[in-house]
């Protein structure tokens, strides 16, 4: 009976060398420690048949650690880690949740207008209204790109002007696109005519012009020009690469001539 009962645990009446078995880790003071390592731990186990679960000690930190672990983490990972909200899209759409006004960082001290919104992923950012007034409030439908504002801490996103229910701003000249502001009528029509003085026609124009492409030239209209270009009218629009193309193929007929 004595010997069934004790025959699963043989190790008992072994005499165990544990000096041999056991590694003793130098500390930094020249001492021996007995610090359990991996053949350490390995004896003990053996020894007193424990069986332990390794488990991770990532979020066991500190007081309070269950509260300091994120709630969650972004799948989608990037270098810029300010804007890793948008999860790697140009813009995302959002909903406006707050509009407020906060103080910038020194040495500035304007007031900068931010608003916090709510992404279609559900992540509410604060984002930078640039340019001046707006039309935003509470449940207002924006589109949100990223671009930090340099003197508001924690802001890192801004929003489109002139998309959604943002609009654009008014009379705004220089830099309107980022603004949204659409150009004028009557600025579009003096930039066309800034084009068509900003090129001197010579005579070689006009006669390569008149000699290949007047019977396929094609007016705004669209009917086909029909009477050649006089010796003080201009060329019409397209003469940059007109000149640039058709200049090079007469040279090369008249290298070919010349031969």
């Amino acid at each position: 009976m004595r010997k069934s009962i004790l025959q699963p645990f043989p190790f008992i009446f072994n005499r165990i060398n544990i000096s041999q078995s056991t590694r003793f880790c130098k500390s930094t003071t020249g001492s021996h420690s007995l610090r359990p390592t991996p053949s350490h731990k390995s004896c003990m186990l053996n020894l007193w048949g424990i069986f332990t679960r390794n488990f991770s000690t990532r979020n066991i930190s500190g007081r309070l650690f269950y509260r300091k672990r994120p709630k969650m983490i972004p799948r989608y990972k990037p270098k810029n880690r300010r804007s890793c909200w948008l999860e790697g899209c140009p813009q995302k759409k959002g909903v406006v949740v707050s509009v407020g006004v906060v103080t910038p960082r020194k040495p500035n001290s304007g007031k900068r207008k931010i608003a916090r919104v709510r992404l279609s992923t559900g992540r509410t950012v604060t984002c930078h209204i640039p340019g001046q007034d707006h039309n935003l409030h509470t449940h207002s439908v924006v589109l949100v790109r990223g671009g930090r504002c340099q003197d508001v801490s924690g802001c890192h996103y801004k929003v489109i002007r002139g998309k959604y229910d943002l609009l654009p701003v008014k009379n705004r000249m220089s830099s309107r696109s980022k603004y949204g502001t659409k150009l004028s009528d009557a600025v579009r029509e003096r930039k066309n005519i800034r084009k068509i003085d900003m090129h001197i026609t010579s005579n070689l124009d006009r006669e390569i012009f008149n000699t290949l492409q007047l019977p396929n030239w094609i007016q705004l209209d669209g009917t086909y020009k029909q009477e050649p270009v006089g010796p003080d009218e201009h060329v019409p629009f397209d003469v940059f690469s007109f000149n640039s193309r058709w200049r090079s193929i007469v040279h090369y007929k008249k290298q070919q001539q010349g031969e």
